[in-house]
């Protein structure tokens, strides 16, 4: 976990209501804060890789539905409907 010293100070402008809201609930605001930009990018990076992605996997997927898996585990046998 970072401590103190891995922390920078920045200002923040949030709605009034959103603010008095936090505050009743007794949330640490800069935690709340600081949640909600690491899940902001955790999914703009997650987004960012579908898109730049996207021609392998539709690549990929299309040689999966022409040619099947490259390893078919036992238990998946007959869920293909062509047995």
């Amino acid at each position: 976990m970072a401590g103190p010293a891995n922390k920078a100070r920045v200002n923040l402008t949030v709605e009034t209501h959103v603010l008095e809201a936090a505050r009743a609930l007794g949330l640490n605001i800069s935690h709340a804060a600081e949640d909600g930009l690491k899940r902001a990018i955790q999914e703009t990076q997650a987004e960012r890789w579908k898109r730049e992605n996207a021609d392998a996997l539709m690549a990929h997927n299309a040689r999966i539905e022409r040619t099947g898996t490259l390893l078919s585990p036992e238990w998946a046998a007959g869920l293909s409907g062509k047995d």
